[in-house]
């Protein structure tokens, strides 16, 4: 497995954790009745400096286990294997994006699944936005993951 396939491999367990993490914390202060803007900007904040110190960790594990590979740098494969990751990525994102918007017109946000009760259509359009860049972080890994494992790029 090379260095980048396992960076990426991390990437997808860290960002399920923080998704979880996140998810789970909204879901259990809506249920709780105390969401607010600002507990919402605090979780949001949270999610991504966990997002980003464990991924720091994952990638410093992987580097000092693999030294060689992280040292060698990128190679044309990697950087087409990284387009077509993020390819998948941008797309997966505008979809949540578009859809998010549609819901926001027809004023059926809170009513979708995973929606914040409590809250209102602005909080839940930044919920689902953040939902939306986790989820299709794991896309685009997911998709780089798939091309090092085919093995025929």
């Amino acid at each position: 497995m090379s260095f980048k396939m396992k960076l990426s491999v991390a990437n997808i367990f860290t960002n399920v954790f923080v998704l979880y993490y996140y998810i789970s914390s909204v879901m259990g202060a809506d249920s709780r009745q105390t969401m607010n803007l600002a507990s919402l900007v605090e979780l949001m904040g949270v999610a991504i400096i966990i997002c980003g110190v464990v991924f720091a960790i994952f990638t410093g594990i992987i580097a000092a286990i693999n030294h060689r590979d992280a040292a060698r740098g990128d190679d044309e494969r990697d950087k087409l294997i990284s387009l077509h990751g993020d390819k998948a990525g941008y797309l997966t994102f505008v979809l949540f994006i578009v859809v998010a918007l549609i819901w926001v017109w027809n004023g059926t946000l809170s009513e979708r699944p995973f929606a914040i009760n409590s809250a209102s259509l602005e909080l839940n359009f930044l919920h689902f936005t953040l939902i939306g860049f986790l989820v299709s972080d794991v896309i685009k890994h997911a998709r780089q993951v798939w091309l090092y494992q085919r093995g025929t790029m």
